[in-house]
């Protein structure tokens, strides 16, 4: 459940750069290259939607694993919005 964790946060982190910075591309390539050096040893570095799909429809992937990643994302991707107005607010 670890992994899972880890997931969620580097999905919120790299969401609330992009709604910080208004997805700056040097901002972002070094959010991404950060979250994924981070992670890489801990979790399935997906950080995506697209890497737990395209796992299962290429490798046939265990269910479970994709599913949960898939759930790790949408929480981190829903806590990152939720905190975007009280972030941004502060920062005015």
């Amino acid at each position: 459940m670890y992994k899972y964790f880890i997931e969620a946060i580097g999905v919120a982190v790299i969401v609330t750069a992009k709604l910080l910075t208004e997805a700056n591309p040097v901002v972002m390539g070094l959010v991404y290259f950060a979250a994924f050096t981070i992670t890489k040893c801990i979790s399935t570095v997906f950080l995506t939607p697209f890497g737990p799909l395209s796992t299962y429809i290429l490798v046939r992937g265990n269910t479970q694993d994709i599913i949960y990643n898939l759930i790790a994302q949408f929480t981190g991707a829903v806590s990152a919005i939720l905190l975007f107005k009280p972030i941004s607010s502060f920062l005015e």
